[in-house]
């Protein structure tokens, strides 16, 4: 069976001062649909840079070396229009630290409806209803509130101390 996702000899090199830094070394591996994968490693091993990698996340000093292959397709072939168009609409992350998962910059409604807009072809207003009706299902009182606030203002916003 061909896997959902497979990554083969991934190396991923950053440009410093000192000179090429690997932060990735020939990493490989398949995960099929349905399955879960956890990559452990102490801080500074390279998962993120490996998810970054996958997302097209990583810095413009980042060199992606090997495949990563989804649906037995080259993401490194694709164009960037193709490549954008896949990567919000089929493969996604949810990251760890919610203090740098948002963008201080933009509400967390517009945070939220730019992928509805962008991937689901939905217009803003009903994006904005979708993601007011997405905070509400994860138990976010004053869902309308908290799409208007900044990051730094959701603790003021939701009205409690969560």
């Amino acid at each position: 069976m061909t896997p959902l996702l497979a990554l083969r000899d991934l190396t991923v090199t950053y440009a410093t001062e000192s000179g090429r830094l690997r932060a990735a070394r020939a990493v490989s591996f398949d995960l099929a649909a349905g399955e879960a994968l956890g990559l452990v490693g102490e801080s500074g091993s390279g998962k993120s840079t490996i998810a970054g990698a996958i997302l097209d996340l990583l810095s413009d000093g980042a060199t992606v070396e090997g495949h990563i292959l989804f649906q037995s397709v080259d993401l490194g072939g694709l164009n960037a229009k193709r490549r954008r168009k896949l990567l919000g609409h089929r493969i996604g992350a949810v990251f760890q630290d919610p203090f740098t998962a948002l963008d201080p910059a933009m509400t967390i409604g517009r945070q939220i409806v730019e992928p509805l807009v962008e991937h689901l072809r939905l217009h803003p207003r009903a994006a904005m209803e979708r993601a007011c009706e997405l905070l509400a299902d994860m138990g976010i009182d004053q869902p309308r509130r908290v799409a208007a606030a900044y990051p730094h203002q959701c603790r003021a916003a939701c009205g409690s101390e969560r």
